[in-house]
């Protein structure tokens, strides 16, 4: 199925893509502004990654874009200025299982509390890696 914008054909998963995209940088932003101590951010780099790492996972499976959480991912991360390099080696890591417990958590609250804040509407999600970040 195609859709026309500005008269140029766009496809439904295009459309999809930069929807999810959008929806992705909003909750990224959202959830980052709340925390003020930008040491917290410095010092749990590796947890955020994880956490977010799991918000596209999350959206990519709901959403049916599977195939392109590559992509989505290297849309999004590096806007938390995380280097391409540094999302693969993410990747490749979580692949060979070489992620610890506690990032393999920071990476399931990621994509259940943007289940939460996405598709129920709970605003209260946001919150969520301020206080992991700061408990852990």
């Amino acid at each position: 199925m195609v859709f026309w914008k500005k008269s140029k054909p766009v496809s439904y998963i295009e459309l999809k893509k930069k929807k999810g995209i959008k929806s992705l940088e909003s909750w990224i932003h959202n959830s980052i502004t709340i925390i003020k101590d930008k040491n917290l951010l410095i010092s749990k780099r590796l947890y955020i990654i994880s956490y977010f790492i799991g918000s596209v996972g999350r959206l990519c499976n709901n959403e049916n874009l599977a195939d392109h959480v590559d992509e989505i991912a290297y849309a999004v991360l590096p806007r938390l200025n995380f280097s391409e390099k540094e999302i693969e080696n993410r990747y490749i890591d979580y692949s060979n299982s070489k992620w610890t417990a506690i990032e393999t958590e920071y990476f399931w609250q990621g994509s259940e509390n943007f289940l939460r804040w996405k598709y129920e509407k709970d605003k209260e999600a946001e919150k969520a890696l301020f206080f992991s970040l700061v408990n852990s």
